[in-house]
This record gives C-alpha cells, structure tokens and sequence, in this order.
C-alpha cells in the first residue's frame, strides 16, 4: 500500500505514516519497502502467497 492508503484506512496524515516507516526502517537497518519484503519472504516465505 502507499503510504496516503495507510494514512486514510488508520485515519492519519500521509506524513505521519512517512514518519513512522522511516524511523522503523532506521531501526531495522534497511531502506525500503523492498527490501523489507525481501527479507522477509527470505526468513518467512510461509506468509508470502502464491498469486
């Protein structure tokens, strides 16, 4: 999802989401939504479906 759909179903601001996902990021030592799925279809790909 982006971050303006996360912000609209949590009722809040896309900049408060923004803000949100680059401190966990920050903490999590990576950079993207990417590369956040990617490691985690690596260490969990039973919660990744098949189409």
């Amino acid at each position: 999802m982006t971050n303006r759909q996360i912000a609209q179903r949590m009722f809040l601001s896309p900049h408060m989401v923004s803000t949100h996902l680059r401190r966990m990021f920050g903490k999590l030592n990576i950079a993207s939504r990417t590369e956040l799925a990617r490691i985690v279809a690596e260490m969990c790909p039973e919660l990744i479906k098949d189409g």
